[in-house]
């Protein structure tokens, strides 16, 4: 199984994931992300998604400018703008493997998001969001 450390990994497995390579170790949750929008993009050039940039350390100026902008805790790293199957988008809070812990506001927020009709999943691993993708818009994996 491959490993990606650095950016210059990630490119080389651009081609390795075009290709239908299998299951891709990732060193962390950026270089994941990142890789699952590339393939998001280059398999549903006609939907849009995009990151929610909550986390990250922020000194206290710009975390309070952030939150009277409408920041708030907990969102899922991914969107998916796209009605499908009832839903009124797709969000995905992404996790790097099996070490990454969702947090009870994540749990809390993504529930009361299921709620009001949008799908909500925690996914884990390259494989797992092409799934999930996959069977949001009806195809087979």
């Amino acid at each position: 199984m491959p490993t990606i450390r650095n950016e210059e990994d990630k490119i080389s497995y651009y081609h390795y994931i075009l290709e239908g390579g299998g299951e891709i170790e990732f060193k962390d949750e950026h270089t994941l992300q990142s890789v699952c929008v590339f393939w998001f993009k280059v398999n549903y050039p006609k939907y849009t998604i995009h990151s929610i940039p909550n986390g990250g350390k922020r000194d206290i100026v710009t975390a309070v400018k952030l939150r009277n902008e409408g920041a708030l805790s907990g969102v899922p790293d991914l969107f998916i703008a796209a009605m499908k199957g009832g839903h009124g988008g797709f969000y995905i809070e992404m996790k790097n493997g099996k070490k990454g812990r969702v947090e009870p506001n994540q749990r809390t927020l993504m529930q009361k998001l299921s709620e009001e009709g949008y799908r909500c999943e925690v996914c884990r691993s390259y494989e797992e969001f092409k799934r999930m993708v996959n069977d949001y818009f009806g195809k087979d994996s």
